[in-house]
């Protein structure tokens, strides 16, 4: 399994139409990874939190996992805050191997930065480093957000898109999905209508600011989140992640570190929004 980070040059002007067409590219394929993960098996539960895993198929090139977390007790405002506006302030406090967290580039206020993440120790003890391009995406708009009943491809055939589907990033489409497709509208009702939403996209990227930290280990993970209100009040918060450990840590070794990861995270989260709840009241 191989994740290949994008290449700076990559990037396009954030003046030109094809920025545009690169940010929407990669939402698409958010919204592709939230339909299809949902149909993969369930590995692992605890409490409200769920782990999917894919089953590789030929020509896979990397593994994915999902996990899916429900609530009634956290308001969609304080994981906002959390999450989307507060998220490297907010990782710090609930991860204590996080050494710094440092934006190297502003691509866009408010929709991309490339950022530096160093670890004191993760997935295998050694200190591990990651340099990506966050991508970040809110929609209020109920008609816009609802979550996908059907595979729909991305809306073009650019470069990026061809790119995502050679590293493999993007899924091919099952011959189950008009089976999945009925299911999704079965289960489609007033109660889990999507009222907003908002995405929290991570690609590993090359960057000639963001090298390596001597005596760490360059890791990777690609990482799609989406963080939904329904209009039962109840919240859903779904991560499809793939990762690339780095180093000579066996995988299952790493593998058991990072499922540890996916509970532990989603739960200190959720502590912490709690506690910022009753803070605000």
């Amino acid at each position: 399994m191989t994740i290949k980070p994008l290449s700076y040059k990559d990037i396009p002007s954030t003046n030109s139409v094809e920025f545009e067409s690169f940010i929407k590219e990669w939402e698409s394929k958010c919204n592709d990874l939230m339909f299809f993960s949902s149909k993969w098996p369930v590995v692992k539960r605890e409490n409200a939190i769920s782990v999917r895993k894919k089953s590789l198929s030929p020509g896979d090139t990397k593994q994915w996992y999902c996990r899916e977390v429900k609530s009634s007790n956290v308001k969609y405002e304080t994981l906002r805050k959390l999450l989307f506006l507060d998220q490297a302030k907010s990782q710090r406090l609930y991860n204590t191997n996080i050494i710094e967290i440092k934006c190297i580039e502003g691509i866009l206020l408010g929709v991309a930065e490339i950022v530096h993440t160093k670890y004191r120790k993760r997935w295998g003890g050694k200190k591990r480093d990651f340099c990506s391009i966050n991508i970040k995406n809110e929609v209020t708009d109920p008609q816009i957000a609802q979550s996908r009943r059907v595979y729909t491809p991305g809306s073009g055939l650019s470069g990026v898109q061809a790119l995502a589907e050679a590293a493999g990033i993007l899924p091919r489409p099952s011959k189950n999905d008009a089976v999945s497709a009925i299911y999704h509208a079965l289960r489609t009702s007033a109660n889990n209508k999507v009222v907003r939403k908002f995405q929290i996209i991570s690609i590993p990227i090359n960057h000639g600011n963001c090298q390596k930290v001597p005596g760490s280990i360059r890791a990777y993970i690609e990482s799609y989140e989406e963080v939904r209100e329904l209009a039962n009040g109840e919240i859903e918060w779904i991560s499809v992640q793939s990762f690339e450990p780095g180093g000579w840590v066996l995988r299952s070794v790493a593998e058991k570190k990072y499922f540890s990861e996916l509970f532990l995270d989603a739960e200190q989260i959720f502590q912490l929004a709690m506690e910022n709840m009753i803070i605000e009241i």
